[in-house]
Order: C-alpha cells, then structure tokens, then sequence
C-alpha cells in the first residue's frame, strides 16, 4: 500500500540543562514552506518543529486550508502521525507534503471558484493524551488555476 502522507520527523533528544522549558502539551512552531505560489504537478512542503516533554506526539496532525474567498475550496482533516520511540523532553521537525494533482500525495484542492485561490494552513499537533499544542499559521499561499 502506497503511503499518501508524507510526515517525516527528525529526532534529537535535548541535554538535561533544558529539561524545564519542555511541556506536557506539545508546543508547535512554523519554520517554512517551500512556496508560496503553487501551480499544477507542484508539491507544497510545510516544515514544522516541535516540543513535547513526554514525547508521545505520535497521535495526529491538524491540518486545515483557508480560503476566505472560496469556501468550497476550504478543508480541514486530521492527519495521522508516525508511531516514534517514546522519551522525554522530545524536540524535533515535521514535514508535511500535499500535491496539486500530483500522484501519491493528499490533494491540495485547486481553485474552484474560478480564480486563484489565496489560502492559510492552520495546523496543530494531538499527543497520545490528548493534549493539543497551540495552532500556527502559514503565510498566504497563492494556488493557480
């Protein structure tokens, strides 16, 4: 079976001098997108890192698309995430890949109100707990007819 969803995480496991600024619900911060203007056969590859003091991140991701001019392009879902070794005080990085009609990738939904669609993607990460970090935001990304 083919894997559709692309997350990769890097692992690296923080010294104990910083043990205390790690938290039981994960901590989410946007490090970039590889672009800003997507065309057709494009991939969009967002990179995320993480924090998460008991290092049981491996439940899912949120991801949801923006579209305030065109509802119907809109959409959110939950993403699962790789099983990783469990360990305290985890940091690492999340890449996220959607294609715009390309094979093998969850779709990006292209435009559907006939015009080029000025999209956010919101995300957040749900722990085996149940704890869910904060929500952060890309820059616009604007999706070509």
């Amino acid at each position: 079976m083919r894997n559709y969803l692309i997350i990769t995480i890097a692992l690296f496991i923080i010294t104990g001098c910083s043990k205390n600024k790690f938290e039981p619900t994960p901590h989410l911060t946007f490090k970039s997108v590889n672009t800003t203007d997507l065309h057709r056969e494009q991939l969009i590859r967002f990179t995320l890192t993480f924090t998460d003091k008991e290092g049981d991140i491996s439940d899912s991701l949120f991801v949801q698309k923006i579209v305030p001019n065109c509802p119907a392009t809109s959409f959110e879902q939950y993403f699962p995430m790789p099983s990783v070794p469990e360990s305290g005080d985890l940091k690492g990085e999340i890449s996220f890949t959607l294609g715009y009609n390309v094979t093998g990738y969850y779709d990006v939904l292209g435009p559907q109100c006939n015009m080029n669609d000025t999209a956010t993607f919101r995300f957040a990460l749900k722990d085996k707990k149940g704890h869910v970090s904060d929500t952060v935001n890309s820059p616009k990304v604007i999706i070509y007819q």
